[in-house]
């Protein structure tokens, strides 16, 4: 599925599977509150590595946890970006 925000492809997991083949990747990812609802049509997105998943959550860098269901859009990031 495309992402609406980003660019590329929309690879957000759904459930604790998806997440865990995640781990040790760099993702660019918004939520909806990244979304700015005023009419302007900016996006604020987070970039950070996968580390992890616990109860409905994933696990990023610097020990921050985002619910599953809060991400609207992720893209794969390559390494050296």
């Amino acid at each position: 599925m495309q992402n609406r925000y980003l660019d590329g492809e929309n690879i957000r997991p759904k459930n604790k599977d998806e997440t865990l083949k995640l781990v040790g990747k760099k993702v660019k990812f918004i939520r909806d509150f990244d979304i700015d609802k005023s009419g302007r049509g900016y996006v604020f997105p987070r970039v950070a590595f996968i580390t992890g998943y616990a109860e409905r959550c994933i696990e990023f860098d610097k020990s921050t946890y985002e619910r599953i269901s809060s991400i609207i859009e992720m893209q794969l990031l390559n390494e050296s970006t």
